[in-house]
């Protein structure tokens, strides 16, 4: 079991800004293997990062399907520049859409969508994403700069193939959805930043 100083001294240890791909898998297995996920299911955002991390998990767990949204990277720069949190709720919001006076407020750049690590980020995503998607079989490329609807049918779609071994949602970082996804489960999951 990973404890939190391990955590503490992995963290000061970074490697090229990741933690070490065997602790990422630690913590990684522990949570999958709790109850809860064995009978619903996950999904994985934003992992693996590299090819190192892909072939690992690969070696631990049957990854089932593989979903990449393409977006050009100045898309990606131009969303990202709009992102705003909400401190009190965690939700994420955007420049472009109307948030009403009180939240608006108290909204808040996220720090690494600032332009520097925004630019670092995807410099290293379009690095690495083709060997990481060379390890997996079941990959489903989805153009996502069509509409929010398309996008979320061809990805609901997808998901929606899967077995699934409980009709309870599966979990998707921090939350639970169920399918047919809604476009505000899809927004606040963070899938789309118009």
């Amino acid at each position: 079991e990973v404890k939190k100083s391990e955590l503490s001294q992995a963290s000061e240890s970074l490697e090229n800004g990741l933690l070490p791909t065997s602790l990422i898998l630690d913590i990684l297995l522990q949570r999958i293997s709790q109850p809860d996920v064995l009978s619903r299911g996950c999904l994985l955002e934003d992992f693996p990062r590299t090819a190192e991390q892909a072939k690992a998990l690969q070696e631990k767990i049957k990854v089932e399907q593989v979903i990449v949204l393409d977006v050009p990277s100045e898309v990606i720069s131009k969303r990202s520049a709009g992102r705003r949190l909400d401190p009190l709720t965690g939700r994420i919001y955007h420049t472009s859409q109307s948030t009403p006076p009180s939240i608006a407020a108290r909204l808040v750049r996220i720090s690494n969508d600032e332009e520097q690590q925004n630019s670092a980020r995807l410099a290293a995503h379009n690095q690495q994403i083709e060997a990481i998607l060379s390890v997996f079989e079941g990959v489903l490329r989805v153009d996502a700069e069509k509409s929010v609807d398309e996008v979320l049918d061809l990805t609901s779609a997808a998901l929606d193939q899967l077995e699934w071994t409980t009709e309870e949602a599966p979990y998707f970082g921090s939350g639970a959805f169920s399918g047919p996804f809604s476009e505000q489960d899809a927004r606040r999951a963070g899938f789309f930043s118009p």
